[in-house]
């Protein structure tokens, strides 16, 4: 779904934002119900630095059911 061309799944990749660095970001303030899911399919700017998350409208909403509990897990 194109996620890994701007993550990585561990800090192991400097430049990319990892999906540990996320869940260390969230861990301790979760977002609120489906702040991530409306992030991953709409995109944004402005969490993480000034990065622009593409939009990702083909991520249906049952592969964000697994995605996002996947991400916040790491």
């Amino acid at each position: 779904k194109n996620c890994m061309l701007c993550h990585s799944v561990t800090n192991a990749e400097p430049s990319l934002l990892s999906f540990q660095t996320i869940a260390a970001f969230y861990r301790n303030n979760p977002p609120a119900p489906g702040v991530l899911e409306t992030k991953i399919k709409s995109g944004g700017i402005g969490v993480f630095l000034n990065f622009p998350m593409p939009a990702n409208p083909q991520v249906s909403d049952d592969e964000l059911a697994i995605v996002v509990p996947w991400i916040l897990s790491r």
